[in-house]
């Protein structure tokens, strides 16, 4: 059984629905005359429907959660005496999160609400605002809080395709709301419906190729939460990486900022996971001359005298520009790689001159 109520504090502008703002919350509702006229309604159809068993009830609209709990008691009380209502039958109140109080959950509680439906929609408040929702991402943690507190079964919807929303800011929801661990989530796609403000003036959005890859990370988010390590582990691998070093760095990346690795992995932008021949083989060939070219340096340097400090000085910047060239070709920290290279090659450097100056004053 779906009741509807029509009345919400704003009207968003993409929405459809038999809706109408009030923007004072009760002050200029009819709520007792919409009440009874609900109970008169229900009281004429009950005869067409008599001795189907309803399973569940959803208050709709609108925002149900603009009426008082004494008046969803009301109606429920009617429904349960008019209609073979299941003793454990799901009944479901959507609630805007701008709206909600907390002795009012508990009211609609002992009414026999036992799922709450909240309209989160976005925990950015950029999007929200896009959107004309009268909460912010604050809200709407509260309200979840509030709810799952109060109520067994809690629901949130959640829409992707937003104005001016990221891919990263639709994955960022997923994320939230999963963490958040309610009983149920819903995902929307934003669509532009007729008679609209959004139609009418449509906003900047996600084009179907971008809104595609929202909605299929959001699926594999809540498909398989757990999946992503293994799966950077096996893009990795396939590019190239060794199974165990694969499966290193996507924990490290994963355990680092999980949403940064999976993104930067689905757009391909890990430097150390796209092949780079042209830098791979510079980095090679700099890195032999000078792997090379230090023990010689090392063994002749005392017999050189002045000019080995320039070739001294020309082999360590040598040595910085293979760290930097391994660094990039590699995806790693470059400070850290050309320093390991530097340090390394500096004391293979000093080893093989102390073992040259030995033979030069040895006169072998």
């Amino acid at each position: 059984m779906y009741i509807h109520i029509p009345w919400c504090v704003k009207k968003c502008p993409y929405c459809d629905f038999n809706s109408h703002e009030s923007r004072n919350h009760n002050g200029d509702i009819p709520e007792h005359a919409y009440v009874d006229a609900l109970i008169a309604d229900l009281e004429l159809a009950t005869p067409k429907v008599w001795g189907r068993k309803i399973k569940s009830v959803f208050f709709g609209g609108g925002t149900p959660s603009l009426f008082s709990a004494e008046s969803i008691d009301r109606i429920l009380s009617h429904v349960r005496m008019l209609t073979p209502l299941e003793f454990n039958a799901e009944i479901t109140l959507e609630a805007n999160p701008g709206t909600v109080d907390a002795a009012n959950f508990v009211g609609y509680k002992q009414a026999g609400v036992n799922r709450l439906s909240l309209g989160i929609q976005s925990f950015n408040n950029d999007n929200l605002k896009a959107l004309g929702r009268i909460h912010d991402s604050e809200q709407a943690l509260k309200a979840i809080a509030l709810a799952m507190n109060t109520f067994e079964q809690v629901n949130c919807d959640i829409m992707y395709g937003l104005p001016n929303q990221t891919l990263k800011d639709a994955i960022q929801d997923a994320q939230t709301a999963l963490q958040l661990n309610p009983a149920h989530l819903s995902f929307y796609h934003l669509t532009l419906e007729p008679n609209t403000p959004f139609y009418r003036t449509p906003p900047s959005l996600p084009d179907d190729d971008a809104s595609s890859d929202r909605q299929i990370e959001i699926e594999h988010l809540l498909v398989d939460p757990e999946g992503e390590l293994e799966e950077l582990a096996h893009i990795y691998e396939n590019r190239g990486l060794p199974k165990d070093l694969a499966l290193q760095v996507a924990k490290h990346m994963h355990d680092r900022d999980p949403l940064e690795a999976h993104l930067r992995d689905e757009l391909g932008q890990f430097e150390h996971t796209k092949a780079k021949p042209v830098q791979a083989a510079i980095a090679s060939a700099i890195s032999f001359t000078i792997g090379g070219f230090v023990p010689f340096l090392g063994a002749f340097a005392p017999s050189l005298g002045a000019k080995a400090w320039s070739i001294v000085l020309i082999t360590l910047v040598g040595l910085v520009g293979t760290g930097i060239v391994s660094a990039r070709t590699a995806g790693a920290p470059v400070f850290r790689t050309t320093l390991r290279i530097f340090v390394g090659g500096s004391i293979g450097m000093a080893i093989t001159a102390g073992i040259g100056q030995i033979v030069h004053l040895s006169g072998i």
